[in-house]
């Protein structure tokens, strides 16, 4: 039987959703970090800040604030520190890396790069962070400096590549992502790759930090070919990318494994395969042997993307 006060739901009960994502687990294993997101109704303007929480349960504690999106944090190792991009100090420009004590405090900004941010992780020795970047175009940079040039807008724009916008993301600038390293003490910036054409995706450490794989897709031409994409390692210090043999086909996030003789990523096999299950592979690090589609005898989607009205779950290595 129906309470009285029950009513439908609403297109604005929308705005009263507080999403939660980027959820990390301290290395002590006692505190959880989050992002929560709020709607402003009136401006329909999105904020998140950081919220801590004991994963012995409770009342959560926002850790950060105010009118800005604070987004991936990440536990450096000792769990002293916290990482995350935020876009607090100039909303009209890309969100640059922070860093805040644990025990709270004011953040202090890290970077200052003129292009996107992501997939931002500390080195085993918490010495510095590894991060994927895609510079913005000299003419997006002039505009945001230049009221001028901001008023007036886009003049033209030049294409050279197949995929020059993406749904939700806009047109795309003419730098492709590349993987860079940051000091975390002085903020130095070390660029790791840099092809004119090749995405360079999901880099991540290997356990004694002397080591980088990620993901990438080095056709002639990638965007005729997506399907491509290779495993590679490099050193972490800098150096030529060496390819690790693995089944043909799209595949992302790689995740070593403890001792680091194995790497685990996600993957689809095959040409325009994209409607088949996204299978859990194995791969050896030094391209021994044949690499392994762990879930390949089960009808399952390693994946959880979604589409809905409040954002689609985190896909996590």
């Amino acid at each position: 039987m129906a309470k009285d006060n029950q009513r439908n739901l609403m297109a604005e009960d929308l705005y009263k959703i507080k999403v939660i994502s980027d959820l990390r687990i301290s290395p002590s294993g006692n505190r959880v970090v989050y992002t929560r997101q709020r709607i402003d109704p009136k401006t329909e303007d999105k904020y998140s800040n950081l919220w801590l929480l004991s994963t012995k349960g409770g009342s959560p504690e926002k850790f950060t604030r105010g009118n800005h999106k604070d987004h991936q944090p990440r536990w450096s190792p000792d769990g002293k520190k916290i990482a995350f991009l935020s876009n607090r100090g100039n909303h009209k420009k890309s969100s640059q890396i922070f860093l805040i004590q644990s025990k709270g405090g004011k953040p202090r900004q890290l970077s200052k790069i003129d292009g996107q941010i992501g997939c931002v992780s500390w080195s085993p020795d918490g010495k510095a962070l590894l991060c994927r970047i895609r510079m913005l175009d000299q003419d997006e940079v002039n505009r945001q400096e230049d009221k001028q040039a901001e008023k007036l807008g886009v003049v033209s724009r030049h294409y050279d590549r197949v995929f020059y916008k993406y749904d939700g993301e806009g047109y795309k600038p003419l730098d492709r992502w590349h993987i860079y390293v940051i000091n975390v003490k002085t903020g130095k910036v070390k660029q790791l790759t840099n092809h004119p054409i090749y995405d360079d995706i999901d880099p991540t450490w290997s356990p004694d930090g002397k080591t980088i794989a990620f993901m990438s897709n080095h056709s002639p031409d990638p965007d005729f070919d997506r399907d491509a994409v290779d495993l590679y390692l490099m050193p972490a210090s800098g150096g030529n990318p060496v390819k690790i043999p693995t089944e043909f086909g799209e595949k992302k996030m790689p995740s070593f494994s403890p001792d680091g003789r194995l790497i685990a990523y996600m993957g689809t096999p095959g040409a325009k395969k994209w409607y088949k299950n996204q299978g859990l592979w194995v791969v050896s690090a030094d391209g021994s042997s044949d690499s392994v589609n762990l879930s390949e005898q089960f009808d399952v989607h390693v994946d959880p993307s979604t589409i809905n009205d409040v954002g689609t779950p985190e896909v996590m290595p």
